[in-house]
């Protein structure tokens, strides 16, 4: 699979099918049973553990780790 700088993935699928699992080896908190991934530039995950304040939503969270990054603005993209 390839993307374009500021391309999102939305996965669907049944319940158990590990999407997360996936998610988390993409982000490289895991590492895979097999195979190779090969990442270039970077690759953010939102999920309810990251939230700081369960409170505030997530484009203003993500703008919280992107300041504390100093990733640019172009960095970050929601649609």
């Amino acid at each position: 699979m390839a993307l374009k700088p500021g391309a999102a993935v939305h996965l669907i699928a049944v319940n158990g099918i590990r999407k997360f699992s996936m998610l988390r080896i993409l982000v490289r908190l895991v590492k895979p049973m097999a195979g190779t991934l090969k990442v270039k530039g970077q690759i953010g995950l939102l999920d309810g553990k990251t939230m700081l304040d369960s409170n505030l939503s997530a484009p203003r969270s993500l703008t919280f780790w992107r300041r504390l990054d100093n990733a640019p603005p172009a960095m970050m993209s929601l649609h």
